[in-house]
């Protein structure tokens, strides 16, 4: 029932935010307002307050300020009141007056914004919890455990600031950067001159655009290892809990104090049991020598499954995909995607000690995402590694965080707002199927699952629907502030009047416009409910 309410609120309040722009507008410029309305249809609470009745209505799809000579011809209108009257009105004012509630909306979004970005004030640190093995970064001296000083003398305290310092490619190619790190444990400072590398990503139209990256990663890893052979003391799937008296629970700590010139007194969690374990020197370096990371183990196999067929056996280490060595679950996923449908997927792997290769056919099952319209497709495997993402990433707080929360609740309005003419540009060159309409339905839904996934989900999702509201007020429908202002901006700019009988006409042409897109989107809200709850 709270989440109800809360979605509720969240519709609402965009809905109010909007007409409360227009409304406050045509104050400013003294035009009479008779109804101040949130929802259409007959009032469930009204009051009056000067002038004003204020009305909360039972079809809470909308609002709507009603204001003198808005849709009535000057000569109806009493002598008396005709300077209060909205037709009496300059262009430029109508114009700020339509403008006012997508602009109020806009505004809102950033105040919305403003606020969420108290939650990331702090955020994931520059520790480099993981290095990919076939990325520029592991053929340097950079270390997992490293925390990230500065790059080419930017400084550098959360991890977003290191993605933003790396430079872009120039003429295609990614140029190299000074990477300044405090190592670990000691925090002795070092440069590491890194040559990044250039990577295409997709974004959630499918638009590519190039980055420059070093392959690494605020990806935490548990302390579980896996070997390439036998070694004494030691298992394949055990848990390393401390090195020498001294707790770990990262990856980069226990691979740090776990030397080859040594010996060590280890705690380890082996299956569900702790042990002690004392190796010599010579275990110690054969342990070095062969240690992985136990998060490519093969946990879970599915019968029937495509890994099944392939001879995947539960305790299998997955170690290489068509010869590209890997380290964790979202590269391998990257590898295999990387080979087309029925092409062949060559495995590396130690099973027992013994290495092993096992291959398979690529196929994908593909299915519609029923909020977009988009199809999805995802590997044929079946499968499941013990990689564990329980770990939380180090955590710093971030230099200027005033600054930063202006800066990004500007930047983020913008994306949003940039996202939303993207959609509907590549809907209108069907690029963007038709069925990612949606209605009131699916933005309850929405509402709804936010207002379940806490304060910050909320808030980002009322910003967003703000943003759409806003942007889509703007178009150049005659129902619309966007159609509104183009009308009076061509009355300014012509100095002649459009008739009456044309805008109603104009008017009349944008309902129905209107009412067979909502139509459409209530179409496809139910559709998609019923294909969800069908399991389709």
């Amino acid at each position: 029932m709270l989440k109800f309410l809360l979605a509720l609120v969240l519709f609402g309040l965009v809905i109010f935010v909007h007409e409360l722009g227009h409304f406050l507008a045509a104050r400013f410029f003294r035009v009479k307002i008779f109804v101040f309305s949130l929802g259409f249809g007959s009032a469930l609470v009204s009051w009056r307050r000067g002038e004003t009745e204020y009305r909360l209505s039972t079809v809470p799809l909308g609002g709507y300020v009603k204001m003198l000579g808005e849709n009535t011809a000057e000569e109806e209108i009493p002598p008396e009141d005709l300077p209060r009257s909205f037709s009496a009105k300059d262009w430029w004012q109508k114009v700020i007056i339509v403008f006012a509630g997508p602009l109020t909306n806009i505004v809102f979004a950033v105040l919305i914004y403003f606020v969420v970005s108290f939650f990331n004030h702090t955020s994931d640190a520059t520790v480099v919890e993981f290095i990919s093995p076939g990325g520029p970064a592991a053929q340097t001296a950079l270390r997992e455990g490293d925390r990230v000083l500065a790059i080419n003398g930017r400084r550098t305290t959360v991890w977003e600031d290191l993605q933003n310092a790396l430079p872009l490619p120039v003429a295609g190619a990614c140029l190299p950067v000074e990477v300044l790190v405090a190592r670990w444990p000691s925090g002795d400072t070092e440069t590491v001159p890194v040559s990044p590398e250039k990577r295409r990503y997709a974004d959630v139209f499918g638009e590519e655009t190039d980055r420059c990256v070093m392959g690494i990663a605020a990806l935490p890893r548990d302390t579980r290892v896996a070997f390439a052979g036998s070694v004494d003391g030691l298992m394949t799937g055990d848990i390393v809990r401390s090195v020498d008296g001294r707790p770990v629970t990262r990856w980069y700590e226990m691979a740090t104090l776990l030397t080859a010139d040594s010996g060590h007194r280890l705690i380890v969690d082996r299956d569900g049991k702790e042990e002690s374990v004392s190796l010599t020197a010579e275990a110690a370096a054969q342990a070095v020598g062969m240690i992985r990371h136990g998060g490519m183990l093969v946990g879970e196999v599915e019968p029937d499954s495509v890994a099944r067929k392939a001879g995947i056996e539960i305790g299998d280490l997955i170690v290489a995909v068509n010869g590209v060595t890997l380290a964790a679950p979202h590269e391998f996923v990257s590898e295999v995607k990387k080979v087309k449908e029925g092409g062949t997927v060559r495995l590396s792997l130690y099973r027992g000690g013994e290495s092993m290769e096992k291959e398979f056919v690529l196929s994908f099952d593909s299915k519609e995402n029923q909020y977009t319209g988009m199809t999805e497709s995802n590997i044929r495997w079946g499968a499941r590694f013990l990689f564990s993402y329980d770990l939380e990433p180090t955590q710093a707080r971030r230099d200027a965080p005033l600054l930063y929360s202006a800066r990004y609740a500007v930047e983020e309005t913008g994306n949003i707002a940039v996202m939303t003419v993207k959609g509907m540009y590549y809907l209108l060159t069907n690029k963007l199927p038709a069925k990612a309409i949606g209605g009131p339905i699916l933005v309850f839904d929405i509402s709804q699952k936010a207002a379940a996934r806490g304060k910050k989900v909320f808030l980002s999702v009322m910003a967003m629907i703000s943003v759409n509201l806003g942007i889509l007020n703007l178009l150049p429908v005659p129902v619309l502030d966007g159609g509104h202002a183009v009308m009076y901006t061509w009355e300014g700019l012509t100095r002649r009047k459009i008739p009456l009988r044309v805008k109603e006409w104009s008017l009349r042409a944008g309902v129905a416009l209107l009412m067979a897109l909502m139509v459409f989107a209530m179409f496809n809200d139910i559709s998609r409910y019923i294909s969800i709850f069908s399991g389709g």
